[in-house]
């Protein structure tokens, strides 16, 4: 995994092998097996449940040998096979772009004032699997036949401004490695790169389902994630 552009050896943590990818995987696991278990109702589950599915389908076959993973991913593909266009334009409804550029002044200001270096960290992380969460639901809805380009046009506006300042995310190492490691391809899938997710599951998951854009359907408010909640017009 020395080539993945996700691994940073130059960093203390890298070297003293705090990245630990199987952290990140069981937290994947765990999230996916519990929406499963309880069945997905709202729109906030239905967009856990596809960017859980995502993330998994993004990890290393040998990451996913351990007990219980390989039969929720087939529950996973299951669902998605009978409702994964209503669960779609459902999940389309949460990720709320603007909030999160609006949060990232924070993490600026972070850097600007003094503070704990932990703080920084699990708000670089957290913008960084809000956003990757985002994308992935988007991925995955465009899989099942339902687009939103209007937030696909919102999210790149985040794309860009994470790409312009990607040096504040350096705060956030241990995650993007753990995240990196864990991706199929040598380790080069980390945050914010769906193609390792690609022609994952079964080919007749969300294979042939169309439905109606969710542009212009929203969540009033926020639910405690950056990404989640658009306003409508």
């Amino acid at each position: 995994m020395n080539g993945s552009p996700y691994i940073l050896p130059q960093l203390a943590a890298t070297r003293a092998g705090i990245p630990d990818p199987l952290v990140a995987v069981d937290a994947w696991l765990t999230q996916l097996q519990d929406l499963l278990e309880a069945g997905v109702e709202t729109a906030d589950e239905a967009y856990d449940l596809l960017a859980a599915w995502a993330k998994m389908r993004r990890v290393r076959p040998e990451l996913t040998a351990q007990p219980g993973a390989a039969g929720a991913l087939a529950r996973g593909d299951t669902l998605l096979a009978a409702r994964g266009a209503h669960l779609a334009t459902e999940a389309l409804t949460i990720p709320n772009p603007q909030a999160w550029l609006e949060e990232t002044q924070a993490l600026v200001d972070a850097y600007e004032e003094a503070g704990e270096a932990a703080a920084r960290s699990e708000l670089a992380e957290r913008l960084l699997a809000d956003l990757d969460d985002a994308e992935l639901v988007v991925y995955v809805s465009r899989r099942c036949g339902v687009d939103d380009r209007e937030l696909e046009t919102d999210l790149e506006r985040c794309q860009l401004w994470l790409a312009e300042h990607v040096e504040l995310f350096l705060a956030a190492s241990v995650y993007i490695q753990a995240v990196g490691m864990a991706g199929s391809g040598g380790g080069h899938a980390g945050p914010l790169d769906h193609s390792a997710a690609a022609g994952s599951g079964p080919a007749g998951v969300c294979g042939v389902r169309r439905a109606g854009s969710a542009t212009g359907r929203r969540v009033g408010g926020t639910s405690g994630h950056a990404a989640r909640g658009r306003d409508h017009d």
